[in-house]
């Protein structure tokens, strides 16, 4: 099952450089510029969709961001799978905290500052806030790695399925969205994180 879901990835991959060069192609007329334009276009698309071009987008918080290389190498393993825009929607928006036996995905604010270059009014300073979704996993020491990527697919479901967006919710209502949540990574080929839902 996951290795059609890899082809399917892989053919979205090649529609969207098709579509891409079919773009450039409009634009640029001269042909030996057309040929390099559209090596660096499959060049710069086949790194985005390598383990190399995850790890450089991927975003870990914690002293585990540095130290623990195997788990950050298991969550860009594990996107990787994923299909194309579930891929680059979670590498733009969310933020992994690896700490130490069940993921969570919640979200998290920032408090940034904005300058007069950022807003059109002169001379002042803004406060805002940014919210990012956070997923917080929590590995245990003796979990193995295909248990490991599917609680990062469960987790990157929950935000896929915006279930971060929402607080106090009833159990049943967890029950419900633990459910959707395996349901989702099961489509994306991997097994259920749930045996059991009763939380």
């Amino acid at each position: 099952m996951v290795r059609k879901k890899s082809q399917v990835k892989d053919r979205e991959v090649e529609r969207l450089i098709k579509t891409d060069i079919s773009e450039m192609k409009k634009v640029i007329k001269d042909k030996d510029r057309q040929r390099d334009v559209e090596e660096k276009i499959r060049k710069d698309m086949e790194y985005e969709n390598s383990l190399e071009g995850i790890l450089q987008h991927l975003r870990i918080w914690g002293e585990t961001a540095t130290e623990d290389k195997e788990n950050k190498g298991i969550i860009a393993e594990t996107l990787l799978k994923l299909p194309y825009k579930v891929r680059m929607e979670t590498l733009s928006e969310v933020v992994f905290v690896i700490v130490t036996a069940h993921g969570l995905t919640t979200k998290v604010t920032f408090p940034i500052v904005l300058s007069k270059g950022d807003i059109k009014q002169k001379g002042e300073t803004y406060h805002t806030i940014v919210e990012h979704p956070l997923i917080v996993l929590n590995f245990k020491k003796r979990m193995s790695k295909p248990r490991k990527m599917d609680t990062i697919a469960h987790e990157v479901a929950h935000f896929i399925l915006g279930h971060h967006k929402v607080r106090n919710l009833t159990n049943q209502r967890k029950i419900i969205n633990e459910r959707k949540a395996d349901d989702q990574a099961e489509k994306w080929g991997f097994k259920r994180r749930y045996e059991d839902y009763n939380l």
